[in-house]
């Protein structure tokens, strides 16, 4: 998955779906260590959760 990063404030409302993918990694945390952990929940996340955390803004 290729992002491009935007300038938001620390505290803005547009970080929520970042906060909201953080749940599905932290699963990933719970049943694997460190750095591996992190790493491979973010790349199993499918595409089709990123429109559902773009809604989850509103």
């Amino acid at each position: 998955h290729e992002f491009t990063g935007l300038q938001q404030p620390p505290q803005s409302p547009d970080l929520i779906p970042v906060y909201n993918h953080w749940d599905v990694v932290e699963q990933e945390l719970l049943a694997m260590d460190g750095a591996e952990a992190v790493k491979s929940g973010w790349t199993r996340t499918s595409e089709e959760r990123f429109p559902h955390l773009v809604k989850s803004m509103t």
